[in-house]
């Protein structure tokens, strides 16, 4: 028997990069076909207008990149102080509705938890030096006094009742593990999940179904769009194998792709697993 393995890496690197525009959508609205308005772009010399919505809304919104950090520490109870990094400039107000889309709320940094945090906003924003937290001290419509993290010299500190109005990236918890993702392809859209480690697209069929005609035959490329969302949340079919008779289905030309970082930037390559 053959193995090949050049359609699955194929299918694969192309899954990777169709992660460029990610919508995170609340659950009860992850087969939505409404295509979302994506934020409005404020340069630092415009004046915002803040529009805050119910956190009961169910309208997705596009959210160019998130990264899942997690200080593990491999010990039984797990990892420490995970949150999500946002690291498009937002508003306050925009960094907490991003936030709210996804079921949590801005990171509320303790000082405890400091030291952590600098180790991972140090490895993947190093150019950063202030974020959007929420101690519990901020203005609750984010749009009077709002709670920074700042970094100098690799030193963290809190800062209380700053503008409101400066664009900087924002830091959320990472407590909603029945979360949802849904990410636009080149086919349609899918949608995975996520937990506290990073975000999770399972059972994507990266190539037809290998029966009748096309069994035992090399794996063919899917080139139909699909019109509603593939729910991605769970694993494919495994293939037959010796030892676990009955067991298996030849319908098993599927991947699961991890990932901590979902990215719109298509000069980088996103770090995958599959």
């Amino acid at each position: 028997m053959r193995i090949r393995t050049l359609p699955c890496l194929v299918a694969a690197i192309s899954i990777q990069a169709a992660l460029a525009q990610v919508l995170i959508a609340p659950e009860t609205n992850i087969n939505s076909t409404d295509i979302p308005e994506t934020e409005p772009t404020l340069s630092s010399k415009e004046e915002p207008s803040v529009t805050l919505s119910s956190t009961s809304s169910s309208t997705p919104l596009i959210l160019n990149s998130v990264h899942a950090l997690v200080d593990n520490n491999l010990e039984v109870d797990g990892a420490n102080f995970p949150f999500l990094l946002l690291p498009d400039h937002r508003i306050a107000a925009r960094g907490a509705l991003a936030c709210d889309r996804m079921g949590e709320l801005l990171y509320p940094a303790q000082s405890r938890s400091l030291p952590a945090v600098v180790k991972m906003l140090n490895r993947v924003a190093p150019n950063e030096t202030e974020f959007w937290v929420d101690t519990g001290s901020s203005d609750p419509l984010h749009i009077t006094n709002c709670d920074t993290l700042v970094i100098n010299n690799g030193e963290a500190t809190i800062k209380k009742g700053g503008s409101c109005l400066r664009l900087l990236p924002a830091l959320c918890t990472n407590q909603n593990t029945s979360g949802k993702v849904t990410v636009s392809t080149s086919l349609g859209r899918i949608t995975g999940s996520r937990d506290k480690m990073g975000f999770r697209f399972q059972g994507i069929r990266y190539a037809k179904a290998p029966v009748g005609s096309l069994r035992f035959a090399a794996p063919q490329p899917i080139t139909t769009s699909w019109l509603n969302s593939i729910d991605a949340t769970a694993p494919g079919n495994k293939c037959p194998q010796l030892g676990d008779l009955p067991g298996g289905d030849e319908d098993c030309l599927f991947l699961n792709v991890f990932t901590p970082k979902l990215n719109a930037d298509d000069q980088s390559l996103l770090p995958v697993m599959f």
